[in-house]
């Protein structure tokens, strides 16, 4: 009987401006990094061992250690939050808090939302605290009573929103929601680095291709359970006479994960029908 160590791989490939989004809380919630500036490739690669019986004419191959790599791509991105969620520990993001923001108007369309769903502000404060939140009235019904017919609460992301109660106010959420606040902006940020040992933290990610405005619609998706960055990350800015935007350049490996179904611990891959006999 002998052994023969194989290295197989097959390729997946993405479409330019496809969008890419990580999860710290087990894909609970999700934030956007950025979009890829250029078309993607993700390569599945496992060991095989080919076992050679010697008195059988019959090769059997056993696979093992499949990981899922994002070859360094470039992605559009310049938010410092976001590249510490996806250094797996590595860079820790600071807020520099400018000036209070006092008695300031945001709107938020309620439309095809449901009642209780947190509807995130868009301004939020530097230091993540909470918005204060001093008035909340809505384009049909009016003014609205804090903990009658809404709640200021704080989402999955540390966000602060409002969530309408289905009072006897409130008649739908098809309206707009006027929501006076304050809040103490962020006026830049940094991120530092520079561990003497560190173990990186996995996290979800999932990249997409969307195709509407909403970004609720996609005609792919892969989905990796259980992430982290390698090869390093890249700072690119272009200089004066160059064309194109400023880019920062990453790459990952996934490994299987714990917890899910043997067979179904590293990734899902989804294409929707209509790619499906689209070569685009």
């Amino acid at each position: 009987m002998g052994e023969q160590v194989l290295a197989a791989n097959k390729k997946y490939s993405f479409p330019a401006g496809s969008v890419m989004e990580s999860s710290l809380d087990g894909m609970v919630s999700w934030d956007t990094l950025g979009v890829f500036e250029n078309g993607i490739q993700f390569t599945h690669n496992w060991d095989g061992i080919e076992v050679e019986p010697g008195n059988v004419n019959k090769t059997r191959t056993r696979v093992k250690n499949p990981t899922l790599a994002l070859a360094p791509s470039n992605i559009l991105s310049w938010n410092t939050e976001n590249w510490a969620k996806f250094s797996g520990g590595l860079y820790t993001n600071t807020n520099i808090a400018g000036t209070l923001v006092s008695g300031a108007d945001e709107e938020i369309d309620g439309t095809g939302k449901e009642f209780e769903q947190i509807l995130a502000l868009s301004n939020q404060n530097s230091d993540g605290s909470a918005v204060t939140v001093n008035s909340v009235s809505g384009a049909t019904d009016g003014s609205l009573v804090l903990n009658t017919d809404y709640r200021v609460l704080m989402d999955s992301n540390g966000n602060t929103g409002i969530a309408i109660i289905d009072s006897a106010t409130v008649t739908t959420m098809d309206q707009v929601f006027t929501v006076n606040i304050d809040y103490t902006p962020a006026t830049g940020s940094y991120i530092e680095a520079g561990h003497e040992s560190i173990v990186l933290t996995d996290f979800a990610v999932r990249v997409r291709h969307y195709t509407d405005d909403a970004l609720s619609l996609y005609d792919r998706e892969m989905l990796v359970y259980s992430v982290r960055p390698d090869s390093g990350i890249s700072f690119n800015e272009k200089g004066i006479n160059e064309d194109g935007l400023d880019v920062i350049t990453m790459a990952f490996t996934a490994r299987n994960a714990t917890g899910y179904t043997d067979g179904r611990k590293l990734f899902k891959y989804y294409i929707g029908a209509a790619r499906l006999t689209d070569d685009s």
